[in-house]
């Protein structure tokens, strides 16, 4: 009788055991497996039902978020449904950084495909999943994520920290939150914390030619100018871009290396002739550097002819080519007519004004001024 019992409980633990197996990947009606947990996430996106994607986020999200909000966010116009096809090519798990266990990482690339128009196209999307309860729950910040770059774009630093802080809390591996945390730190001059939350990004996301960038220019701010060349190296061995090549040109230009910082000017405008950055800077490495003032007076020329900037980088150059000519016609004057001195004075005074339209009370502009008006009674 005992042996009997003992059977019939190993051959119920048997069967127990298989049933178990046959469940594996459900809990409360729902897979509890990761990559199917994004499938079925993307069909109710795909398909509006949204309230079973809401249903789907991470309790964290959802307490930061509204349904309504996610639904008004997400909703695809009914029109449009029929008319678009997502078509999952691969789901790829990433490494996590750190030693983190309850959290997964996704890569899915997929096709879009439009209907009408007969496009395709391929696409990539990274997912962040916690494990809450025994089961695996999608994180979803976009609408945080918006909120808090809106506060960076109007300055709102303190906002801004704030909720990309809130992001991380609950998703630490949001490398968009990180390197937007790292901007606005950057802005209150936090640049310690700022380096670590790029680099925690660049682990995150490797070869992310953005954080490469964006390393490189925190270096630059703390003078540490071989590591900015090295990142922007770096991020130009994967991508480059004729910005690029000025930043680097800033960098050994404040190196002292002149003639690198001409060099990577150069190939900058060979890549994009009216790069006005480009321009703007070979006129300062002219004027202030290699003191060869036709050059700098050209080089400023062709900036002002090139691509507007922003209005504080724009005042800049304005002030740089008022300055130029100041200062060429200081060194230069026996060898000028009394109808060039005054058609020089009179740009220089006209880039100047420019500027202290939109920056009147700027010391140096002032300044700069009063020189050019003295220089204008002396004619």
């Amino acid at each position: 009788m005992i042996i009997y019992r003992l059977f019939l409980y190993i051959f119920l633990i048997a069967i127990l055991s298989i049933h178990l197996s046959g469940c594996e990947g459900r809990m409360d009606g729902k897979s509890t497996d990761p990559e199917a947990i994004i499938l079925k996430y993307r069909e109710y996106r795909e398909s509006n039902n949204l309230h079973e994607a809401y249903a789907m986020l991470s309790d964290s999200c959802r307490s930061l978020i509204e349904e309504e909000e996610f639904i008004s966010l997400n909703k695809i116009p009914d029109s449009l449904i029929d008319l678009h096809e997502y078509k999952t090519l691969s789901i790829e798990a990433l490494p996590v950084p750190g030693e983190v266990t309850n959290y997964a990482r996704y890569k899915v690339n997929y096709s879009f495909i439009n209907k009408v128009k007969s496009d395709t196209i391929v696409s990539s999307w990274f997912y962040t999943l916690f494990l809450e309860g025994g089961r695996w729950n999608i994180i979803w910040t976009s609408s945080l994520l918006d909120r808090a770059y809106s506060y960076l774009t109007n300055k709102q630093n303190e906002e801004a920290k704030l909720i990309f802080r809130i992001i991380i809390g609950v998703n630490p591996y949001d490398d968009l939150a990180r390197r937007g945390l790292a901007s606005a730190l950057a802005n209150d001059n936090e640049y310690q914390e700022a380096i670590y939350q790029v680099k925690v990004a660049l682990r995150i996301k490797p070869d992310d030619v953005q954080s490469y960038v964006d390393l490189a220019e925190l270096f630059r701010m703390v003078n540490q100018y071989d590591s900015s060349i090295n990142y922007y190296q770096k991020a130009m061995s994967i991508r480059t871009e004729p910005i690029y090549h000025v930043n680097l040109g800033i960098c050994y230009k404040l190196k002292e290396q002149y003639v690198e910082a001409e060099e990577q000017f150069r190939i900058g405008l060979e890549k994009d002739s009216l790069l006005t950055q480009a321009w703007w800077m070979l006129g300062e490495l002219y004027s202030l550097n290699l003191k060869d003032p036709d050059m700098a007076i050209a080089s400023y020329d062709a900036a002002l002819k090139s691509k507007p900037m922003a209005t504080y980088y724009q005042n800049k150059l304005n002030f740089s080519y008022a300055r130029a000519l100041g200062s060429y016609l200081f060194y230069s004057q026996d060898q000028l007519s009394s109808a060039k001195k005054h058609e020089m004075l009179g740009k220089a005074k006209e880039c100047l004004n420019e500027a202290m339209e939109t920056d009147p009370y700027n010391p140096e502009y002032q300044e700069l001024l009063k020189q050019l008006e003295k220089d204008f009674e002396n004619l």
